[in-house]
């Protein structure tokens, strides 16, 4: 009596079987990673222009930021995670 060792008949030897099917060795890859994250920090600065007027209430004033390099500030305030690169970095004034 020939036994089939439980395989459908000829799929003892099929490489397409599931049971058959050997996984590719593991190798290692370097990948890059970006993460989107939140933080609200405090800094200060004097580089921004004095945008002033007057109405009902007399004399007003309010900081412009348009032309402010708040890039160096943030760095210093929020520095990359030790071992990254670089920190792509956006920012909106809260």
């Amino acid at each position: 009596m020939n036994s089939t060792g439980d395989y459908p008949l000829g799929a003892a030897n099929d490489p397409r079987a599931p049971y058959n099917q050997v996984d590719n060795p593991e190798i290692e890859v370097t990948i890059g990673v970006w993460y989107s994250i939140y933080k609200e920090v405090k800094v200060k600065t004097s580089d921004y222009e004095i945008e002033e007027w007057e109405d009902e209430d007399g004399h007003q004033w309010e900081p412009n930021f348009n032309n402010t390099d708040f890039s160096s500030l943030i760095e210093n305030a929020c520095p990359p995670p030790e071992g990254w690169q670089e920190l792509d970095c956006d920012f909106t004034i809260v």
